[in-house]
């Protein structure tokens, strides 16, 4: 019968056959079943029919095992699954003592989904006629989007959105993570973000919980926090702890062995040296995030100012401050954060286009830079990068300084800050006073690092990307400004902050709050 070849694909063949799933055996709380089935040793059997045309629903079940027991994928309820008839552990020879039994594969992806598969027939309905899942116990809610996979990708997708991906970028294929080569990535993802699309990459800003294994990839993290204050900082503690434990361990003669140092007890009391401080000490001054966010900060005027405390903003450039040649023109706008002022831009004295020009005339070499650096990055038009680092620097190009209390807080072609150090450290860049004494040449490549690191946003970009990707990375994706006209840069993180924000940058509104149509028009400024 084992060797018979039937053309149906119907039990008995040696070839694989279809079945629907009945029902899946994962423990023991069915126990009549359980000890059917055979104990903890048949975990995995399903009970299922033969998927077979004119086939009587009820009649009785195959039993069928999974046919790998390391490595697992257990169907539910109405999925199909591919049946075989193989040996089982009662075979001891080819002829008298065969005993087979059924065995289960693949299940059968009739729909593409990760969340099931499920088929049911007709008779399951009539059976079940109030039933609100057709996969047994398993409750599919419809969340779970199966991932887009760049190509060579391999990946195992859990049924309720949890994932593994063994993958990398490839050039000319649009992943969240980038890289100038193609280089491998591990993404391990859990609890993924909710989503209208079919399909999905793993997030790592909106995903649940994501660890994500790079080689040298940006992939676009925003921090939780941007609160770096305690960074290369030393902290020091006003009062004395209370008690002073000493090391408990057992002190050993010179002369004695390891074995007899081993064999010394520790110490079972802990000893207590050293004198008891005062007994109420005054705690040190700690202030909440919020006390903290609303402390307001001294206006931040130009690239001339002095004797003022700015407060360097993470992950994205502060940008420079007002510019003599630009005067304002007020109107009033509602916000979240109440009424305020928005301020359009028209220029007086020299345009940007006149300093600009007038720059590269003389630096040919540091124009052909800039020239490769929009074509690596298919910026459409170079000239916008220079219109941006003249809009930042007021024109004065590499040599543009923002100095507080003395010391240099932004400096060259973009304003680099601190936060900005570690990408400029490969390049022996280790303060900014340093960034100020290269030539703008070589400052382009220092350009070119920050651009790197922000390659998913400046890749393409429009003259507002371009700025917005230097002065607030958090407005763009993709080489486009992300947010709408009337967001308020600032706000995803507090209304207080969003005044921050505005304080520091009053060069673009005058100190009010800014938003993303006011930066608009401040970058449309460059143009007049």
């Amino acid at each position: 019968m084992l060797g018979a070849s039937v053309a149906s694909g119907a039990p008995g063949s040696t070839s694989f056959f279809i079945a629907r799933v009945k029902s899946v055996l994962l423990d023991d709380s069915d126990i009549e079943k359980f000890n059917k089935l055979g104990g903890w040793r048949a975990i995995g059997t399903i009970e299922c029919i033969p998927f077979i045309n004119f086939n009587d629903s009820k009649t009785d079940p195959i039993i069928a095992r999974p046919i790998n027991s390391n490595v697992t994928q257990y169907p539910l309820v109405n999925e199909t699954v591919l049946v075989k008839v193989l040996i089982s552990k009662q075979a001891q020879n080819s002829l008298g003592n065969y005993k087979p039994e059924f065995y289960y594969t693949d299940i059968i992806s009739v729909w593409n989904a990760p969340e099931h598969n499920a088929v049911p027939d007709a008779s399951f309905f009539k059976d079940n006629p109030n039933t609100t899942s057709i996969t047994g116990k398993f409750i599919a809610n419809g969340e779970t989007k199966r991932l887009v996979k760049a190509p060579g990708d391999l990946t195992i997708e859990g049924r309720r959105g949890g994932s593994i991906r063994l993958g990398s970028n490839t050039t000319g294929y649009r992943t969240p993570w980038t890289a100038a080569t193609s280089k491998p990535v591990l993404v391990l993802s859990n609890n993924p973000f909710k989503t209208d699309s079919p399909a999905r990459f793993e997030d790592i800003n909106k995903d649940g919980s994501i660890m994500v294994m790079m080689s040298g990839h940006n992939i676009g993290f925003v921090p939780a926090s941007a609160n770096f204050d305690s960074y290369n900082t030393t902290v020091s503690v006003s009062e004395k702890q209370n008690i002073v434990v000493t090391d408990q361990k057992p002190q050993s003669e010179p002369t004695a062995s390891l074995v007899q140092q081993d064999a010394k007890p520790i110490p079972t009391e802990v000893p207590v040296t050293g004198s008891i401080p005062v007994s109420n000490p005054i705690p040190p001054t700690v202030k909440n995030d919020t006390q903290l966010d609303e402390e307001e900060l001294p206006e931040r005027e130009d690239l001339e100012e002095i004797d003022v405390q700015v407060e360097d903003v993470p992950v994205y450039s502060l940008g420079t401050a007002e510019s003599a040649n630009v005067v304002y023109n007020s109107k009033t706008d509602n916000s979240p954060l109440g009424k305020y002022s928005e301020r359009t831009f028209r220029p007086q004295g020299k345009t940007v286009k006149q300093i600009v020009d007038a720059y590269i005339a003389k630096n040919n070499e540091f124009l052909k830079g800039v020239v490769a650096l929009s074509i690596k990055y298919s910026i459409p038009n170079y000239y916008d990068i220079l219109r941006v680092m003249e809009k930042e620097t007021i024109g004065n190009f590499e040599k543009a300084a923002l100095r507080v209390n003395g010391s240099i807080a932004a400096a060259g072609l973009i304003q680099f800050t601190k936060v900005t150090l570690p990408l400029l450290s490969k390049f022996g860049i280790t303060s900014l006073d340093q960034v100020i004494t290269k030539s703008a040449v070589e400052q382009l490549k220092y350009v070119e690092a920050y651009f790197e690191a922000n390659k998913n946003k400046i890749t393409g970009a429009d003259i507002y990307a371009i700025y917005g990707t230097v002065f607030y990375p958090y407005i763009v994706s993709g080489g486009r400004i992300s947010k709408s006209d009337d967001f308020i840069l600032g706000t995803e993180t507090s209304n207080s902050w969003a005044r921050k924000v505005g304080i520091q940058n009053k060069g673009i509104n005058g100190g009010n709050p800014i938003t993303v149509r006011v930066f608009k028009k401040y970058v449309d400024s460059l143009f007049k």
